[in-house]
């Protein structure tokens, strides 16, 4: 069976609808809670990655304690031509 690792940031930042397609599609779901002290590994099972957003900056380590391993995660991830999946969390309006 195939199986997403999903990484969170945040209580409020969950998979929802993502969770739900890969699910129907009969891909396992692997939810990595960071925010409450879960590792970031990527087993060799997992056949894709999800990184789901937060408040952090993707430029510093401040209040982003996972930022490097999440780094080196996406690097294998893409090293091992996995399909990724990055979601976005606009924190201000953009116009």
């Amino acid at each position: 069976m195939a199986s997403c690792l999903v990484v969170q940031h945040h209580d409020v930042e969950r998979p929802f609808k993502i969770a739900d397609a890969l699910l129907r599609a009969g891909v396992e779901v692997q939810v990595t809670k960071v925010f409450a002290g879960d590792m970031v590994t990527l087993g060799d099972h997992h056949s894709g990655v999800v990184v789901m957003g937060g408040p952090m900056s993707a430029h510093s380590d401040e209040g982003f304690v996972s930022r490097k391993a999440e780094i080196a995660l996406l690097a294998e991830a893409v090293g091992r031509d996995l399909p990724v999946l990055g979601v976005f969390r606009v924190s201000a309006r953009l116009e």
